[in-house]
């Protein structure tokens, strides 16, 4: 990790990533308490899951296009730097019809972020753009995954952190008597102001690394889109794993408060508890990125997407706190080490133009599902009865365990070796 590091230009990406992924996730708190304190509806607050398919189908087919023309440089400074302006504005306008449009756009800049950003790790620590077909191919994997832990790390240990950093403001406000000021949206000027200020030094760190670090274009004559990433065979492989990912994690987060009320008898507290037992699954999976020893990238993300499978049936059977628990922990552990073995795969064994495209219809592809999943999942919570066969089920348990044979079945079909 030393010598990654030593590497000006990934020290500075990941130090901007860190410090805007803790911004990102309080505005994320931040915008479905706003949409709730406007709208007084849960509905609304599922519109955000709406703009966020929205988005991927828009950032989807152009995402690639804006990489190929400006470099990956320029499309992480112009995002950032919109991203200052959208959401320092969101909070102006205590109207729904101004906070929707501009969590879009958010959403949006975030989709073309973060493909030009992936696909620029491998240029800045040092893997040759041939490094899938090197004689120290375990070497290279290995940089890489730690460089990607990294940057996951730093997302997840942005969690918790954002969540507190949101209820502190909140918390000050209300102490000061404030609460009330700007129509009652002192709270989040506060938390999306910051999270413009974290935007801004994301901006500056990524200004430092030199051009020709990440300015890595597509050949002469070659055109980027959607559909060109979706071409690319690696990408093909790698999908049903990434999509079973996108299904239970959507699955979960829609329908887990329901599952902690009707299953756990518990209060949305014990729901925080199981968000935070993701974050120590997840942060258990950077640990087991290279486990076991010698395994092809590929069967890990086969093995991992199985296991989430599983580990989500296994919580809709259970009525008990701690297995709950303990199976969110084994979630996310699975979710991660599915995800950074996908990554890994497609920076190493991608020439530079392919990786793009490849990142762009991911990052789409995964964001849409996962939306898609969620609204699908609360849909279906709402209207699926209770199941008192051999076996009694709420109807959060049949919707989880209905998207826990999803994900298995998905994780099955991914192969071991690409097309």
């Amino acid at each position: 990790m030393t010598e990654l590091l030593a590497r000006s230009g990934f020290r500075r990406l990941l130090v901007g990533q860190a410090v805007s992924s803790l911004g990102d996730w309080m505005a994320t708190v931040a915008l479905m308490a706003l949409v709730l304190n406007l709208s007084g509806s849960a509905t609304a607050v599922g519109g955000v899951l709406v703009l966020r398919l929205l988005s991927s189908m828009v950032a989807g087919p152009i995402a690639a296009r804006v990489t190929v023309g400006l470099g990956r440089r320029r499309v992480m400074l112009g995002a950032d730097a919109a991203r200052v302006a959208v959401s320092a504005a969101l909070p102006l306008v205590g109207a729904l019809w101004w906070v929707y449009p501009l969590a879009f756009m958010l959403e949006l800049l975030s989709l073309l972020f973060l493909p030009a950003r992936d696909a620029s790790v491998p240029v800045l620590v040092g893997v040759p753009p041939d490094a899938g077909q090197r004689p120290d191919e375990q070497a290279v994997e290995s940089r890489l995954g730690l460089a990607n832990a990294a940057v996951q790390a730093s997302s997840y240990a942005a969690i918790p952190l954002g969540a507190a950093g949101f209820g502190l403001v909140y918390w000050v406000i209300g102490t000061l008597g404030l609460t009330g000021a700007f129509g009652g949206r002192a709270p989040y000027l506060i938390v999306f102001w910051l999270n413009a200020a974290t935007f801004v030094f994301s901006y500056l760190a990524i200004r430092g690394i030199a051009l020709a670090d990440t300015d890595e274009r597509l050949d002469a004559g070659s055109t980027g889109s959607y559909l060109a990433g979706l071409r690319v065979p690696l990408v093909r492989t790698l999908l049903p794993g990434l999509v079973c990912v996108a299904v239970g994690l959507g699955a979960l987060f829609s329908v887990g408060v329901l599952y902690v009320q009707q299953v756990l008898h518990s209060s949305p507290v014990q729901f925080g508890l199981m968000i935070a037992g993701f974050g120590v699954g997840g942060c258990l999976g950077l640990l087991l990125r290279g486990t076991p020893a010698g395994w092809p990238p590929l069967r890990r993300v086969r093995t991992g997407a199985v296991l989430q499978g599983l580990t989500i049936t296994m919580m809709s059977s259970t009525g008990s706190t701690t297995m709950a628990l303990l199976g969110s922990i084994l979630f996310g552990a699975t979710a991660t080490v599915t995800l950074l073995a996908s990554t890994g795969v497609l920076q190493q064994w991608l020439r530079p133009g392919e990786r793009d495209l490849a990142f762009a219809a991911v990052h789409a592809t995964v964001r849409a599902v996962l939306a898609l999943a969620a609204l699908a999942a609360g849909v279906a919570a709402d209207l699926a009865p209770a199941v008192d066969w051999w076996i009694s089920l709420e109807p959060a348990q049949v919707v989880l365990g209905s998207a826990g044979l999803v994900v298995l079945a998905g994780g099955l079909l991914v192969r071991d070796t690409p097309r």
